[in-house]
């Protein structure tokens, strides 16, 4: 299985990654689009602090593809619209 760990410079993304691991995954740890649409599932851990979390994923236009994943678990469209007020970003669901 094809596991992304999402990228974003905060959080504790070690931990998860380590958590991964010890289910016999190796996940990878990315901010790359196509990694991460890629992949058969998307692990986004706890933001941490949200200011900075948010401005690296706008940089990365990650704000865009985490709300349009169409992996299992991804996110409902109501929780879309949040994130994606929250991001600043216009609904399209």
């Amino acid at each position: 299985m094809n596991v992304a760990i999402i990228k974003y410079n905060a959080g504790n993304i070690g931990s998860v990654e380590n958590a991964v691991k010890r289910l016999g995954i190796e996940p990878i740890v990315t901010d790359n689009v196509e990694l991460i649409q890629s992949a058969d599932r998307v692990i986004f851990p706890g933001q941490g602090e949200a200011r900075s979390t948010m401005n690296y994923l706008k940089a990365h236009r990650l704000d865009e593809v985490i709300v349009n994943l169409k992996q299992p678990g991804s996110f409902r469209n109501a929780t879309r619209r949040k994130c994606l007020k929250w991001a600043g970003t216009p609904s399209k669901t």
